[in-house]
């Protein structure tokens, strides 16, 4: 029985010119990345740029798309006039790029995306730009180099997926000819539809090169150890790896255009992927290559030689480890370039003004401008200055000229172009925007979640008012995104809600909105927690404008209930209430009922929970309050709910106290009320320049750190509950 599949016969022949994923698989990888990355909320938080802003007449996500399209152009500004496809390799193991025979074709893709003089689509070509886009004086200008700046990280993370194409990473040229075709990068292009594109996060790498190779942590050190290509299959002594660990055999269906459909048995060598950057996403490969039908005759005349070969079902499974990350890489590769996170604000008190906050990981050192758009759009430079600003802390007070015929009065660019982190000649941005003011809704609370069930926060509720007394927002688009970071996570997440048509904002009394997150929920151990408001429509005059609001709020934070009248303090020691020897202090006439004190236990009943700002508390009440819970016997904690609110706050508490049934309790007992300030839970990292805290420094990072306290064995948040005692005996006992 034959036991091989018949595969195709190529052989290295004819001409150079080379290339990697088609480009319809290069536009839906870069597709997938951009949705994956930060990039949408970056721009729109810090730039007031949606992926769907036009420049040039293309929106921002389809210059990206275009620019890893364009990439494999075989035009013109190169040394020796090469094709651009003939820099998109990169070997790990030699740190070079196409080479053979003595020669070498092009640069390595990571010399040639990174800086190479002849590639005006490089990493530095995009900085370049991207300042420009920032800086330029005259708006056309500005949105031309915007424009480039994109399509130039289209072009680069271009490069990136080609790290995932096991040709591109083993030194193994290929073109558009049949007899030099890669089948790899065909099977994708044939199967765009129905490829995997998710299921790997965006990668976070500390400098570019390492996005190509870190220690086994690249995408190039990746695919080059674990996958194979035509030219580098296992009977290839080139590569050390990958080395097959195991073998098997399928019978599995053909169809030959000819001949019709065929069954053959197909034995397989088996591999292992090993994932350095995500070990747990490390798997076996079950087709790592094949046998090709030639061993089977070879071994029939008597040949020891192995014949080996890659058919569709291999490369199925090849893309199913290659493709999605790619897509993370490249969405990695975005993140890495519009990670600059700072910001320009005014700041009161005793010396006000304007000051430069670094809110980002990484220290700051360089060349800092501000501008301002005159009522011509021009961009004109209002100050400069060469700062060392590091992570987490901010600039000190810098005064900024009144600008006479500013456009938007209040309204600055702020450039940042140096060293960031371990990157020279970075760029940062930040547009002080059109404003949305965020304050808490009707019931003062922005989010409850249950405090028995609920693991995350999908309802969040504002109000919300136009800053402008002169521009109206009379109808648009809205959208809630929650920034917070995971427990032991050093960068930021980002929950998006679903977008709500927009009433009339007015810069008079706020309107109340309701955001949706149940396709992308807040958790309830997030910290760091800051609400932003995004308004996309008409604001004034112009269509398709953005105002951001943005607001600090508090984590998640528990709201408590302990019933502790199950016991009772008399005369400094703890009794169990209701018990023979508690009764017997205060039963004055001997009936066996305690009658001169309450000492029983009680259940609490029907209780109301109402929150208020704190400068205006407002009592709770079955007709007025947030949140309702049915009963608490004696003894038990119950974790009501969990709330984000701002810091400070008021919280009153209605409640019944029931008098035990058939226990002998002689008291009455009444509805109560009760007023409490509240505090929630602060969990972050802030920049402040309190000179207790930064000492001689200007400003210094501020830890927050939320301590709770632990009753009876239960860990309760202090701020926001409430526990629930029986009068002790005397009132002033004090039990320990």
């Amino acid at each position: 029985m034959i036991k091989l599949a018949l595969i195709g016969i190529f052989l290295l022949a004819g001409s150079l010119n080379v290339f990697a994923y088609e480009t319809i698989t290069h536009e839906r990888i870069t597709k997938n990345a951009v949705n994956k990355s930060n990039t949408g909320l970056y721009l729109t938080a810090n730039l007031n740029i949606l992926l769907d802003s036009l420049f040039d007449g293309v929106k921002v996500s389809k210059w990206m798309e275009m620019g890893s399209n364009s990439e494999d152009d075989q035009n013109a500004f190169m040394v020796a006039l090469q094709g651009r496809s003939l820099n998109h390799f990169y070997d790990p193991i030699s740190g070079k790029g196409l080479n053979g025979l003595g020669q070498t074709w092009g640069q390595s893709s990571l010399q040639w995306g990174k800086d190479y003089y002849g590639n005006l689509w490089s990493w530095k070509w995009a900085r370049d730009s991207y300042y420009n886009a920032l800086t330029n004086t005259v708006l056309k200008s500005r949105e031309g180099y915007f424009a480039k700046t994109f399509r130039g990280l289209g072009q680069i993370i271009h490069l990136a997926h080609d790290l995932a194409v096991p040709a591109h990473v083993r030194n193994d040229p290929h073109g558009a000819s049949v007899v030099n075709y890669d089948m790899y990068e065909a099977y994708t292009k044939s199967r765009i539809g129905t490829l995997s594109y998710g299921g790997y996060g965006a990668v976070a790498q500390d400098l570019f090169d390492k996005f190509w190779t870190n220690s086994g942590k690249g995408l190039a050190d990746f695919t080059n150890r674990s996958f194979l290509s035509r030219n580098t299959n296992i009977d290839d002594a080139k590569y050390s790896l990958p080395v097959p660990i195991g073998e098997w055999i399928a019978r599995e269906t053909f169809v030959d255009p000819l001949m019709g459909s065929m069954q053959f048995d197909v034995k397989y060598l088996q591999g292992y992927a090993t994932d350095n950057y995500r070990p747990v996403l490390s798997r076996q490969i079950d087709r790592l290559s094949a046998y090709s039908y030639l061993d089977f005759e070879m071994q029939k005349y008597g040949f020891t030689q192995r014949v080996y070969s890659l058919n569709d079902r291999i490369h199925r499974e090849y893309a199913s480890f290659l493709i999605p990350r790619a897509v993370g890489y490249s969405a990695g590769l975005l993140d890495y370039f519009f990670r600059g996170d700072i910001k320009l604000t005014f700041q009161s008190g005793s010396s006000p003004g304007y000051v430069i906050s670094n809110n980002s990981k990484e220290d700051l050192t360089g060349l800092f401008e501000i501008y301002s758009d005159n009522s011509q759009d021009e961009r004109m430079q209002v100050w400069r200055g060469k700062l060392t600003i590091n992570a987490s802390q901010k600039s000190t007070v810098i005064s900024l000229p009144i600008i006479s015929d500013a456009k938007e009065p209040g309204k600055y660019t702020l450039v940042f172009r140096g060293k960031m982190g371990n990157e020279d000649d970075a760029v940062a941005g930040y547009v002080t925007s059109r404003r949305i003011k965020i304050t808490p809704p009707a019931q003062y609370v922005y989010a409850t979640a249950d405090g028995a069930t609920a693991k995350a926060f999908d309802k969040i509720r504002v109000k919300l008012r136009n800053m402008s007394i002169t521009e109206a927002m009379p109808n648009g688009m809205l959208q809630a995104i929650v920034k917070y970071k995971k427990p032991g996570q050093a960068v930021f997440s980002y929950a998006a809600s679903d977008t709500i048509a927009a009433q009339r904002l007015e810069a008079g009394a706020p309107r109340e909105a309701a955001f949706d997150f149940s396709s992308n929920s807040v958790p309830l151990d997030a910290t760091n927690v800051y609400l932003y408001v995004v308004y996309t429509g008409t604001i004034g005059t112009e269509a398709n404008a953005v105002a951001v609001g943005e607001k600090d709020i508090s984590e998640p934070t528990p709201v408590d209930l302990f019933n502790n009248m199950d016991r009772i303090c008399l005369n400094a020691q703890w009794y169990t209430a209701g018990s023979p020897a508690a009764v017997t202090l205060f039963d004055k006439d001997k009936d066996g009922r305690a009658d001169q004190w309450d000492v029983y236990s009680h259940d609490v009943q029907d209780i109301y929970i109402r929150f208020s700002p704190d400068n205006a508390p407002r009592d709770a009440s079955p007709a007025e309050y947030n949140y309702h819970y049915a009963k608490i016997d004696p003894g038990a904690h119950r974790r009501v709910l969990y709330i984000l609110t701002d810091y400070q706050f008021s919280y009153g508490i209605y409640n019944k106290w029931l008098r035990t049934p058939g226990g002998g309790d002689l008291w009455t007992h009444i509805d109560e009320s009760f007023l409490f300030p509240g505090h929630a839970v602060k969990d972050q990292t802030e920049v402040t320049s309190d000179p207790a805290i930064c000492g001689s420094r200007a400003s210094c990072p501020k830890v927050y750190t939320p301590t709770y306290y632990t009753y009876r064995g239960t860990d309760m948040w202090w701020g926001a509950g409430l526990i629930y005692v029986n009068i002790p005996y005397p009132e002033t006992a004090v039990c320990p």
